[in-house]
């Protein structure tokens, strides 16, 4: 077994010195612990946090024993149900402690129907689970106890089962405020009621011990500030209730801890940092060099980046073609759709959405790969186009409890450096760095949750790209930048290379593909030969002839799941639901089928159908990813996780789908009607609910007061649907924030025994980096569900399969300490399977029939490379959730990508593509051809000028053709 890490608390002052509260924390493996703990911090003056897991093995002696040393303990939510030993832990025991051993507890959600149950109290399955909801009108008893001084009451629910106390008609009706006759300790406080579920109790308090609970979760976004203040006010009564009793807990150190605590040496997602442990702390604090064996890479931070300020609205597709990069791989990171400057008369952020594309060519024997499978304790390191592997020599010590993320760390920390970029132009958020993707199953293994491979053949692969090229679409810029010392030449040829784009012919009719064409598309536009038209025209329709062919080899007829058997899932997760075991659950399906191409000559396909996907799918987030075996075509319009050099981080859930068009009318859904559909309690409190979830991993690294919520349930427009957004940001750097943050967190180990437990602090953290949240942070919320870590359990027994790629992200880590990451959904993965024989009808035919050499049929037969693809869907699935439209929204999902890879679609698009570029070429020719008998135009005569030109000469046009 591993042994512990140890680490040693970073105060600055001595504990034994401590003057404040200390309270305890049992952690049932929620995902919304660290909102309470920020909760705490905000509202209990100069409190110390510890917290410890509910499954840590204590015995009752041990536990009597810990909480010796604190002032309170509260016990937090977690999935499950209360009655079953496995879910509840070490809580069993609080509400059996002695009389000289009891101190003030306060329960939440599962910690209150655990005090409940422990005296008298039943519980009970709600007819209708509340997950997300928001209570408006809870009743309060007047002046009572945590309630005194309560205004009207908002609070968010998060659960399945309900308490009953077993109040008797005839009790209702006397006084719902007194003791049941099933229950005489347990003193109501708060009632709930809705239609379908009845009347609900929300809070208690123990008649003669210092116990409270309350249902709702006082911690959550939409929790007002009156539903806030309960935890203040405990305190208040729990600090009155110490002073009365005279109890004062031991506070001449550190407390020690009893007992086995083996759960500790497998930390949950969210333990990552609660700990205090960076990954660069983690390695000093176990002494390891861990120093990545790579081949040598030359690094210049002294370059500075060239800058073009394009005359012509450039788009990545027109850069990557007139570079030659479509049949090579490389990476794209592209913003197809255009940066909104300003929205309802809002100026919108510049950084935030929209406005950078980024071009990443990965060089032959240059560019640096890593690769990583999970389950393994080795990267593969290797140079691109290079066939050996250097495995060995960059193996993570099995004995160790450091991975492959301390080693990323390690390898950033080692390539830091900055592109100088000359003044005055906007220094772009990448300039070099890693490049690529983490799959679904490595955020699992990053979690700690148990997971197999996932079948593709890396889930990790990042490029370490020297040389890149930025578009600003806000400013009309392109930074040429190389992180390669005097590669000054490179940087010229890319910009002569530009420019001659810039003069061509060959700009993209439609760069954003919303039916507008740039204003200054036909600047400078210089008329071409027929002849030169026409074999320009042969060469797009010999590509179009192969893509269509390349199609058409393979079936998407039954390739995917059987509404039956996934509406059978469904129903799954929802039974999963409301036996308390999540809130909700992304459930989603892959339809996978393969395709034949030709061994030589066919290597730009991939391209095409990337080309053909942002046409149908334009998105913020698109990405293309090329390399050997694997190809990602995504048009992903989520972000996972941004972070700045100067340490501001961002996270942006989507939950929530409206389609842009009616399938009856084909009218379109307007704004304000998408957000109409969207304002229901399904899909709010499917937002709700990741929103929550990330507040707590962001927590979970940046500690107490560092997290805000910029945006909440906010409707954003899209190509095809609309969403239900929030933006969540927070700061690496606390002094970014207007107020103090008042806790960290970190860890203690005992040498003795192993045992562990987490402690916070009013202090300075530890040194942090976007790489720590992105670990915390993985796998994504919005693809997993809440509590996320029992969620992503009961996914894996439900799909059954591992989702690879899909569900993972894919984005940079920048060698000036930013990053940007993308959920990858609405997204193709291609895998090569290798070459088959396949027999033709006609050798010249399209591959419309096709099977194994085997047959004794076979006639003709050619060699083919075999492509597997994979397209990935699903939505996130509630107790709300109606089966049939959960599939229905699937499909919408898995639209936005299927028609891109259906032959008879894509021939109509080239054939609609070839219309239009010819009509714009007479458009753009026009003003240049006059009828044979028109008459010369003369100086100041603009009257005889055709209306095209004159609209050029007024707008300053080049007219050097004239």
């Amino acid at each position: 077994m591993a042994p512990m890490m140890s680490s040693q608390p970073v105060s600055s002052r001595n504990e034994s010195c401590q003057t404040g509260p200390r309270i305890l924390y049992i952690d049932a493996y929620d995902s919304f612990s660290n909102n309470i703990l920020d909760l705490l911090a905000e509202k209990i003056e100069d409190v110390s946090i510890y917290t410890i897991k509910i499954d840590c093995g204590l015995s009752a002696d041990a536990l009597s024993a810990l909480l010796s040393n604190f002032d309170a303990l509260v016990v937090g939510p977690g999935p499950g149900n209360p009655e079953l030993k496995i879910d509840i832990g070490i809580v069993k025991d609080i509400w059996c402690l002695s009389h000289q051993n009891l101190l003030p507890v306060l329960g939440i959600c599962l910690g209150f129907q655990s005090l409940a149950l422990a005296f008298g109290a039943s519980i009970e399955h709600l007819e209708q689970p509340r997950h997300g909801c928001v209570s408006k009108h809870v009743l309060v008893k007047d002046g009572a106890d945590i309630y005194d001084d309560t205004a009207s009451l908002e609070v968010t629910n998060y659960h399945s089962l309900t308490v009953n106390l077993h109040a008797t008609a005839a009790e209702m009706r006397q006084d719902i405020w007194r003791p049941t006759k099933r229950c005489p300790e347990l003193l109501p406080l708060a009632f709930d009621y809705d239609k379908i579920n009845g009347t609900i109790l929300m809070a208690i308090r123990h008649a003669l011990k210092p116990f409270w609970g309350v249902q709702y979760h006082p911690e959550s976004i939409c929790t007002n500030e009156e539903g806030k203040k309960i935890i203040g006010k405990w305190w208040r009564e729990a600090h009155k209730w110490n002073e009365v009793t005279g109890r004062t807990p031991r506070k001449s150190g550190a407390p020690e801890l009893l007992g086995d605590c083996t759960p500790w040496k497998v930390r949950g997602n969210s333990s990552h940092i609660a700990d205090g442990q960076t990954l660069l702390s983690e390695l000093d604090a176990y002494r390891c060099p861990l120093r990545p064996s790579i081949p040598p890479i030359s690094i210049s931070s002294c370059e500075t980046s060239l800058v073009l300020t394009m005359t012509h609205n450039i788009s990545a597709v027109d850069l990557c073609e007139g570079l030659g990069l479509q049949a090579k791989d490389f990476i794209l990171l592209e913003s197809v759709m255009p940066f909104p400057k300003v929205v309802n008369g809002e100026t919108i952020d510049s950084t935030a959405t929209g406005r950078y594309s980024i071009v990443c060519p990965l060089i032959i024997r240059s560019t640096l790969r890593l690769r990583y499978r999970v389950g393994s304790r080795g990267i593969n390191v290797m140079l691109h186009g290079s066939e050996k592997e250097r495995d060995t020599s960059n193996q993570i010590p099995s004995s160790s409890r450091l991975s492959v993320w301390h080693w990323l760390a390690r390898f950033m920390e080692m390539h830091k450096c900055e592109i100088k970029t000359p003044s005055p132009y906007d220094p772009p958020p990448f300039q070099g760095g890693l490049v690529g993707y983490f799959s679904y199953e490595m955020g699992l293994e990053a979690a700690n949750i148990h997971t197999e491979a996932s079948g593709a053949p890396f889930d990790m692969d990042l490029a370490f790209v020297q040389r890149s090229l930025v578009i600003d679409h806000l400013k009309g810029h392109i930074h040429i930048q190389s992180l390669l010392p005097n590669d000054s030449a490179w940087k010229n040829q890319v910009l002569r290379n530009i420019m001659r784009i810039e003069q061509s012919d060959l700009i993209t009719p439609y760069p954003y593909l919303d039916g507008r064409a740039s204003s200054s598309a036909s600047e400078g536009f210089e008329s071409s030969e027929d002849a030169d038209f026409n074999l320009r025209e042969d060469c797009l329709a010999s590509k179009a002839h192969r893509l269509v062919e390349y199609l058409d080899s393979g079936s998407l007829v039954g390739s995917g799941p059987e509404e039956a058997e996934y509406q059978e899932k469904i129903r799954t997760c929802q039974e999963r639901i409301k036996e308390g075991d999540s809130y909700e659950l992304c459930l989603t399906a892959a339809r996978e089928f393969d395709l034949l191409r030709g061994c030589i000559g066919d290597e730009d396909l991939d391209w095409e159908i990337y080309k053909t996907v942002r046409k149908v799918n334009p998105a913020t987030y698109a990405a293309y990813f090329r390399s050997t075996a694997t190809t990602i075509v995504s048009s992903s319009p989520e972000r996972f996780l941004r972070w700045s050099r100067d340490g501001v981080c961002e996270m942006k859930p989507m939950k929530g789908t409206v389609k842009k068009y009616n399938n009856a009318s084909g009218s379109k859904v307007s704004l304000k009607e998408a957000e109409e559909i969207l304002n229901t309690p399904k899909e709010l409190g499917e937002n709700l609910m990741i929103t929550d979830l990330i507040r707590h991993d962001l927590y979970g690294v940046l500690g107490s007061g560092n997290v805000w919520v910029h945006k909440l349930l906010a409707t954003e427009e899209h190509h095809s649907v609309y969403q239900l957004v929030s933006t969540i940001q927070g700061s690496l750097q606390t002094n970014r924030l207007p107020k103090d943050p008042r806790v960290t967190e970190k860890a203690m180990d005992r040498s003795r025994g192993g045992q562990r437990i987490s402690v916070l602090h009013s202090n300075q953290r530890p040194s942090k980096t976007g790489l720590d949240i992105l670990r915390n942070a993985l796998p994504a919320g919005s693809m997993t569900g809440a509590p996320k870590r029992r969620s992503c359990e009961i996914l894996k027994s439900i799909e059954k399969k591992p989702r690879g790629i899909y569900s993972g992200v894919i984005g940079y880590l920048d060698v000036g300490g930013g990053g940007d990451f993308s959920v990858i959904i609405r997204s193709a993965v291609k895998h090569e399977k290798g070459l088959r024989k396949v027999r033709v009808l006609d050798v010249n035919s399209e591959f419309r029939e096709w099977h194994d050499l085997c047959s004794s049929e076979a006639k003709q037969h050619v060699t083919k490379r075999v492509d597997h693809w994979s397209i990935g869907a699903g939505g996130a699935i509630t107790a709300l959730s109606e089966p049939e439209a959960e599939f229905e929204e699937r499909g919408v999902k898995e639209a936005s990508l299927l028609s891109a890879f259906d032959p008879k679609y894509v021939a109509s698009a080239i054939e609609e593509e070839k219309g239009k570029r010819a009509k714009r070429r007479e458009e753009l020719l026009q003003p240049w051809r006059r009828p044979a008998q028109a008459p010369v135009p003369m100086p100041g005569i603009q009257s005889q000028l055709t209306e095209p030109l004159t609209e050029q000469l007024m707008n300053g046009s080049r007219t050097s053709n004239l």
